[in-house]
């Protein structure tokens, strides 16, 4: 009996043993995992923070290229599928971003042209908030400007002040919203206003005042940018100007005389053609003293045109120019005034020689103007002209062309 007994507690204390010893090795396990799952999770983290530090360099170099690759193809990192825990992860980084491009930009260390193009390009950056980024498009002051100046032009083109409208709508930024609707009303606009200015050319077609019509065809180009119809009307100029003038060649014309001219007081640019004023060349020469402009006019008596007209600059009160019906005699390309100590080119003499259509006074070299005064008195007697103008005059008026001085 006593031996059985000894035999119960030999095995009781085998059992408490063995159990003693098992659970040594429960414990060394559940420490090992520990340790294992915690040098995982500091990995973890570190290789995490590692690849939000990539993205915010990418970011910061603005290189949205890498961002959005690194961004769609993320590194294995344990307990993490998609490359980032969370969308706020990505947000916040987007957010920072910004606010620190906004911080230079209010700062004055980022020009508003390159924090706009900073802001265009993140446009393209994988899952931007749109919100997000137009809030940061809306503190700069040209981006404002901009959308007003959409909406205000699609006030214009409803009331078809369609030249302002194609002003205001070519001034709206690539980088808006409304840019792609604002492109197509450019080419809207430039339609209606296309239609417009040439009913307007045709119409001075068909009064024979070329110039005017090319004039008006040249001073509207910008509006047909998006138009390949401008140099075909042109053309069209030229050549209706060609017939014309061909044409002139075949009319018959009489000297001015002065059974010709009633009193001078009497005529003026509209009132020309009430009377029967004739030329020797195509080309009748009137110069307006009150205006002081020289109208170029094309064709023949009773029926004369303006073809071109110019600003000028008459003779001072104390040496005026005068007034009567001459012809254009002599011309040169330059002369020199010592008693003025100045000269000019490209003159055309009229009175006998003692007065002179002629360009700005030059000095001696011929290269500097003395005097660009147009619109007002101004001369020791000739009529004075812009140099382009006078070389017209100089290069295209025939000698023996009445002038009218008025």
């Amino acid at each position: 009996m006593v031996i059985l007994q000894n035999d119960i507690i030999i095995k009781i204390l085998k059992n408490i043993k063995n159990f003693s010893k098992g659970k040594k090795y429960i414990l060394i396990s559940i420490i090992f995992c520990l340790v294992c799952f915690v040098s995982a999770f500091v990995f973890k983290s570190v290789q995490y923070k590692t690849y939000i530090n990539n993205l915010k360099t990418a970011l910061e170099k603005n290189d949205i290229s890498s961002l959005n690759y690194s961004i769609n193809n993320p590194p294995t990192i344990l307990f993490m599928k998609n490359g980032l825990n969370n969308n706020n992860d990505l947000n916040n980084l987007y957010k920072n971003h910004l606010d620190d491009l906004l911080n230079k930009y209010k700062n004055n260390l980022l020009s508003e042209e390159n924090y706009l193009a900073n802001l265009v390009k993140l446009k393209t950056a994988v899952n931007m908030p749109k919100d997000l980024l137009n809030s940061y498009f809306n503190k700069s002051t040209k981006y404002n400007e901009s959308n007003k100046k959409y909406v205000e032009a699609n006030n214009l083109l409803n009331k078809k002040d369609y030249k302002q409208a194609y002003k205001l709508f070519s001034e709206v930024l690539p980088m808006s919203d409304n840019y792609s609707d604002a492109v197509s009303k450019i080419q809207q606009c430039s339609k209606y206003i296309k239609t417009s200015v040439f009913e307007e050319v045709d119409k001075l077609i068909s009064k024979n005042l070329f110039d005017d019509a090319e004039t008006t065809l040249e001073k509207n180009s910008v509006y047909f940018a998006l138009n390949d119809d401008n140099d075909k009307k042109l053309n069209e100029i030229q050549k209706k100007k060609e017939d014309y003038f061909k044409n002139l060649d075949s009319k018959p014309t009489t000297s001015l005389s002065a059974t010709n001219i009633p009193n001078l007081s009497d005529i003026n640019i509209k009132s020309i053609n009430n009377f029967n004023i004739a030329s020797k060349s195509k080309y009748l020469i009137y110069a307006s003293l009150d205006e002081q402009k020289v109208y170029v006019l094309a064709g023949y008596s009773k029926s004369w045109n303006i073809l071109k007209s110019f600003p000028c600059a008459s003779g001072i009160p104390s040496q005026p120019t005068p007034k009567g019906v001459f012809k254009i005699g002599m011309r040169g390309d330059w002369f020199f005034a010592d008693q003025y100590n100045e000269g000019a080119k490209y003159w055309l003499a009229f009175s006998g020689a003692n007065y002179l259509f002629h360009s700005e006074p030059y000095d001696r070299t011929a290269e500097n103007i003395l005097d660009k005064t147009m619109g007002k008195p101004a001369s020791h007697g000739c009529i004075r002209l812009e140099t382009k103008n006078a070389y017209w005059l100089y290069s295209n008026i025939p000698d023996n062309t009445e002038v009218i001085i008025n």
